[in-house]
């Protein structure tokens, strides 16, 4: 059986502290947001599919194919235990996004 998914917690939208206020209309609109809204879930079906084929690698290392797949990913010394936990981890994990206004940022913010 597999763990939860990976899931993201959508952040109050309001500007970031550290940047400049934004007039409204500057602002990404509705459709804007949803864009990236749906490019953002949609990384994460990808994301736990590829979580999905990595556990059930894990799960069965010594099928010659997993077996392969670990020593070329990881080395023919790979911790197959952490390997699963830290596949473990990241299927279940909750990443928190908040709509950035990429636009309005200077080298300045970005430290």
């Amino acid at each position: 059986m597999l763990s939860q998914p990976l899931n993201i917690d959508y952040v109050d939208p309001s500007p970031h502290p550290n940047l400049p206020d934004v007039p409204a209309n500057a602002r990404p609109d509705g459709s804007e947001l949803d864009n990236n809204r749906k490019a953002i879930n949609e990384a994460v079906t990808l994301a736990n599919r590829m979580l999905d084929k990595m556990m059930l690698v894990v799960l069965k290392p010594t099928d010659s194919i997993h077996e392969h797949l670990i020593s070329a990913a990881f080395g023919p010394s790979a911790n197959i235990g952490k390997i699963k936990e830290n596949v473990l981890a990241m299927r279940s994990a909750t990443i928190r996004a908040r709509d950035v206004l990429v636009d309005h940022m200077n080298e300045d913010h970005m430290r």
